[in-house]
């Protein structure tokens, strides 16, 4: 039998050593032996081997990096995606569209106020139908705002409900939040971990901080964060905590990195590094000098030893946007339903609504069929980057430019 290298993975060189990704099982192998490294360029150079005995073969086999000569990438990827939708289903709620902060490059608009308690209800309802109904058997809740956390109590609640539900039906559930961090005191941080957040994403952004993300009343939040994200680390609780840093210029200060030299080493935590864009709900355009302030902080903080979110992620699929997934939706504080959490005003980003009169999710098919049909071509399979992205990262981007071929034909550059 004769075997391939499959593009289930992802291959980069750093110093004279072949890092290798493996999307299959979300692992990572380092070839820095000669032995190794030469092994594998053979491999590479003849386009695969005829047995599968040596250790580096068994190896590459065991994790999709070498596979049979029939082996079809795509089928299998199409497979993986099928078994997620079939199983999953998702939910990112924005319980409150208000805020306490005004940051200078926030999109929203704060009109829409609070999630009505009929609509919680009506959320409970259709995520028990989907369980006993539609056989799913993973649960997950993301919650968004506005500032979720200023209905903290609210979401306790319905995290509990939800908890109780899976546990009598044996479906796993799991659930993070997007949160300033304002609120995240040692009492509330304690609460969520037991209702079951345990995947926090928390901004902080730099000596830049209190200018671009302030209170309502003008003061800066900077001292609140960065104290409630230190008790965070300081606990043992199992979490992760990402903190996104936006960039709004090409400069900055590394002092600022240097705060967090006591947890660098603390797997929980990891920094994911964006710059600030630009969105009016149907065009999204990122900024240049932005753009190069975040490459420069990353390969800053990545020299400093700090990890980077997006080098710790090896899985399939690990570039695409959650709003791609057939069964992950994104519920407004009005009722509204939607894809996207960024392009909430824009009009193609309401797929449905949450329906009192019916008691249940009403989705328009048409609408949301844009969001999450598969755009892969003789490009993309061409593409080393074929199992991370698959054409799936914002699809914002081809809603709004039905000609757009690919997600590279870059727009937007959040990675």
């Amino acid at each position: 039998m004769n075997y391939k290298l499959s593009k289930l993975f992802f291959e980069r060189e750093i110093n004279n050593t072949i890092v290798l990704e493996a999307h299959a099982t979300g692992e990572k192998i380092e070839l820095f032996e000669d032995a190794f490294l030469s092994e594998y360029r053979d491999i590479k150079l003849n386009k695969g081997t005829n047995t599968i005995s040596t250790e580096l073969e068994k190896a590459l086999h065991s994790r999709n990096i070498l596979v049979d000569e029939n082996f079809d990438d795509e089928s299998y990827i199409d497979g993986r995606i099928k078994f997620t939708e079939d199983n999953l289903f998702s939910l990112i709620i924005l319980p409150t569209e208000q805020c306490n902060l005004r940051c200078s490059y926030c999109y929203e608009d704060f009109k829409n106020k609070d999630l009505s308690d009929e609509h919680y209800d009506l959320l409970l309802k259709e995520i028990e139908s989907q369980i006993l109904n539609d056989n799913k058997t993973i649960i997950h809740i993301g919650w968004f705002g506005g500032e979720p956390t200023l209905k903290l109590d609210k979401v306790l609640w319905f995290n509990n409900k939800i908890i109780e539900l899976t546990n009598n039906n044996n479906a796993e559930f799991s659930s993070h939040i997007t949160t300033n961090g304002t609120l995240l005191n040692q009492e509330n941080f304690a609460r969520m971990i037991d209702a079951r957040i345990d995947n926090f994403q928390v901004t902080i952004d730099g000596h830049h901080h209190d200018e671009q993300r302030a209170f309502a009343d003008g003061s800066g939040s900077f001292d609140i964060i960065y104290n409630n994200i230190e008790n965070m680390l300081k606990t043992d609780y199992e979490f992760t905590l990402m903190i996104r840093v936006n960039v709004a210029s090409s400069e900055f200060k590394p002092e600022f990195y240097e705060l967090f030299n006591e947890f660098k080493h603390d797997e929980r935590v990891g920094f994911r590094i964006n710059p600030v864009f630009s969105s009016n709900g149907v065009e999204i355009q990122s900024i240049k000098e932005n753009r190069a302030g975040a490459l420069s902080q990353r390969e800053y903080i990545k020299e400093a030893g700090f990890p980077l979110i997006e080098e710790r992620n090896t899985k399939l699929l690990k570039d695409s946007c959650y709003a791609t997934c057939k069964s992950s939706f994104v519920v407004r504080a009005d009722g509204t339903l939607a894809k996207c959490t960024v392009a909430l005003y824009n009009p193609l980003n309401a797929v449905g609504y949450l329906c009192e009169k019916n008691n249940k999710i009403e989705v328009d098919e048409k609408m949301h069929e844009a969001w999450v049909a598969k755009r892969v071509d003789a490009k993309c399979r061409s593409c080393d980057k074929f199992a991370s992205c698959y054409n799936r990262g914002c699809p914002l981007s081809f809603v709004n430019n039905k000609d757009r071929k690919h997600y590279c034909e870059e727009i937007v550059n959040h990675a």
